[in-house]
């Protein structure tokens, strides 16, 4: 289950924030602080440092947290009140309560000390390591090697595995085979590394338990793993139709960490089972899963509140007939409307053709699941799930067609589906 980056979202969609640091980027990191500010990660930093400026303890707090925000989806939780005595910043104590970053001592945090880059690469390992913890992915190797830097001697011991990490995965890199870990971390260079960061968690892969063995399937679905014979679960559980799509129905309360490892399990089972993740909402509220080789059923796990989980075995026809596409755009991407029957309420093309979206007003209360036979007339037209993409309120699917590179995503912005469509050549 692959994650792709908001920022193939229709720019004419997204709120970019204006520049957050006083003068320009240097030439080398211009593209790629560029990158950063239109996807909201950097904010106003206390003392306005310029882009060539040493960065402060305070102002990488700053840009950490504000990073992790963004990918989360989620605001962090702060450390108390008065835990430092010479900083207050609500991004200070986030990062401290995260286990980022900490006090040099006596009560004190230093906001305004300046970084190295080993000091930087160790805090970023630990933000990496929560953002980790939370989103169940490998970002990071667990260990890399520094043995082809020739400063590698001059990288202290306590940063020495941290670094090791960053430069195994790209996140930090080095200049002409040197680290520099004793240099001052200017704001740019922190910034990069955040805007790295951004990239490499969209492409990191779930970290999943094995598959359990032994597990039995519904008697009404046999191709679908049992949820409830996978957590051994023997109290109440509810089945029933629902109206709207005539589902089979299974409620599981008391399970224990619903979202945690019980959770996992279950993906591990559904995808050995050839399932894919084709619409998330409310990151990891409400998945639903997509068998090419049944695409006749969808199924939905929701995890209705701490203690329980809902299970939806749902019934889809695929469309009959030829493939109806965008005639105005791409002769092989289906048309969304077509499939759900609804008519599109606005179209726009983007500079020089680079994206062109058509959006859809949702019918009252519909469902996301509305969007199964759509994913039936992808695959009959040749197109592959490439995975997951984030959005503001959860995740969306990703398709590409690998004969002509053109992508298709669909989104839900606001009483809108949008289908946003990106020619091979873009």
């Amino acid at each position: 289950m692959r994650r792709w980056i908001a920022a193939l979202l229709c720019l004419a969609l997204l709120w970019v924030p204006a520049g957050a640091v006083a003068g320009t980027p240097s030439d080398w990191a211009k593209a790629e602080v560029e990158q950063a500010v239109q996807a909201g990660l950097v904010p106003e930093l206390t003392g306005d440092p310029a882009y060539q400026d040493a960065l402060t303890r305070e102002q990488f707090a700053q840009l950490v947290v504000q990073t992790l925000e963004v990918l989360l989806d989620n605001q962090l939780t702060a450390a108390p009140a008065g835990t430092f005595t010479d900083c207050e910043t609500p991004a200070v104590l986030k990062a401290c309560e995260a286990g980022i970053i900490g006090g040099i001592g006596g009560g004190k945090f230093a906001p305004a000390q300046t970084t190295n880059r080993e000091q930087i690469a160790t805090m970023m390992a630990r933000a990496i390591d929560y953002l980790e913890a939370l989103t169940f992915t490998r970002i990071l190797p667990e260990t890399g090697s520094l043995s082809g830097f020739r400063d590698a001697a001059q990288v202290s011991d306590w940063a020495a595995e941290a670094m090791g990490r960053m430069t195994a995965s790209g996140v930090m890199k080095g200049s002409d085979s040197a680290l520099s870990p004793q240099a001052p971390c200017t704001v740019e260079q922190g910034i990069l590394l955040l805007v790295r960061l951004m990239y490499l968690s969209a492409d990191a892969e779930p970290d999943l338990p094995p598959a359990p063995t032994g597990v039995g399937h519904y008697a009404d679905y046999p191709m679908v793993p049992d949820f409830g014979d996978m957590i051994g679960y023997t109290g109440e559980v509810g089945t029933g139709e629902m109206p709207d799509y005539n589902a089979v129905f299974y409620e599981y309360t008391s399970v224990e960490d619903a979202t945690g490892n019980a959770y996992l399990q279950y993906v591990a089972l559904l995808e050995q089972e050839g399932y894919l993740p084709v619409y998330m909402y409310g990151n990891s509220g409400s998945i639903y899963f997509f068998n090419p080789e049944q695409p006749n059923l969808v199924v939905a796990y929701e995890n209705f509140m701490e203690d329980t989980v809902w299970i939806s075995l749902i019934p889809i026809t695929p469309p009959a007939g030829s493939v109806p596409c965008y005639s105005d755009y791409h002769a092989d991407v289906p048309d969304l409307g077509a499939a759900l029957g609804i008519a599109p309420s606005l179209c726009q093309t983007g500079e020089n053709n680079a994206w062109t979206i058509y959006g859809y007003e949702l019918p009252q209360y519909a469902d996301h699941i509305i969007l199964a036979p759509w994913f039936t007339r992808m695959l009959q037209a040749g197109y592959v799930l490439e995975g997951l993409m984030a959005s503001e309120n959860g995740y969306v699917p990703l398709w590409e067609n690998e004969r002509t590179g053109c992508k298709v995503i669909v989104f839900e912005y606001y009483s809108y589906f949008v289908v946003e469509l990106i020619p091979g050549d873009s």
